[in-house]
């Protein structure tokens, strides 16, 4: 779990360190079902709908850059915390189960679980976390797949990472959770899209689900990259959030097309990795059913 290098212009959106920093105790709750069904696009993308169903004709999100509370339906149970370690520090990002085969895949950004040459230790995922609420239970991650690009290179177009959660009493994450639907390899245009997350510092605590959403992804980042970018004042611990496009704000949810990935100090600008077909050698390599 990476440390925020502060000094430095462009920044990694995890957290380190949050307060509270402490975790949060499970409870019994009920969730909806997960038997995501795959759809093919064209030979080079690929779309899985959410455990609920396919998402028709989502109402364009209207730009909003505040932050504000939310976790509707699906996106507040598969969405959560990410807790990890590095140098025996406490840090956490955001992440979130995505329809697969398994139903025991998780996306998240790659700077979450592998920086600087060390791999992140003692991973745990806190699905739908809610203040001291772990309604989901905790869940100990099994594999993890990063780019060698990221991982050689800190190339920024590549900041993506699966991860594969083990079963808890027989049953997979998405069995619990539900899961979002995911979507790889999606045209270089604008879609609309809303970003989810668990911003850790100032004004918030790390401890709700927080959103953002524009009408049109930018996709001028400064940092070279091919990332998805908007407007949005949530704060480091974003890291790993889903970039979801045709959300649904009442059932909450969607397609992820990106992970939370880093902005600029002093600017209001969050980018986000996008999904395409390198990311998807990499969620298959974490689906095994």
């Amino acid at each position: 779990m990476p440390r925020v290098p502060r000094s430095t212009l462009l920044v990694l959106a995890a957290t380190i360190a949050l307060a509270p920093a402490t975790s949060p105790a499970p409870a019994a709750a009920s969730a909806p079902a997960a038997a995501a069904s795959a759809v093919a696009v064209a030979e080079s993308r690929v779309v899985l709908d959410p455990s609920t169903g396919p998402v028709r004709g989502a109402p364009m999100p209207a730009a909003d850059a505040s932050g504000d509370r939310y976790n509707a339906g699906l996106a507040g149970s598969a969405v959560g915390q990410l807790f990890g370690t590095e140098d025996g520090q406490d840090g956490a990002c955001t992440a979130t189960v995505v329809a697969s085969k398994s139903g025991s895949v998780l996306a998240t950004a790659g700077h979450c679980v592998f920086l600087d040459g060390q791999w992140a230790q003692d991973l745990e995922f806190v699905p739908g976390r809610d203040r001291r609420r772990a309604p989901y239970g905790r869940w100990k991650v099994d594999s993890v797949a990063v780019d060698q690009r990221w991982a050689k290179g800190q190339d920024w177009s590549h900041d993506v990472a699966f991860l594969r959660l083990a079963p808890q009493e027989g049953k997979s994450i998405a069995a619990v959770t539900g899961a979002q639907g995911i979507s790889f390899s999606l045209p270089a245009n604008t879609p609309p899209v809303t970003l989810l997350g668990y911003p850790g510092e100032e004004p918030f605590d790390g401890t709700t689900l927080r959103r953002c959403s524009a009408p049109a992804a930018a996709t001028d980042d400064p940092a070279g990259a091919r990332s998805w970018g908007m407007a949005c004042e949530m704060t480091a611990g974003f890291s790993g959030g889903p970039v979801l496009t045709d959300l649904d704000p009442t059932s909450g949810a969607g397609y992820v097309i990106g992970v939370g990935s880093h902005y600029r100090l002093a600017s209001n600008d969050r980018w986000s990795a996008r999904l395409n077909d390198d990311a998807l050698a990499l969620y298959r390599s974490m689906d095994n059913p």
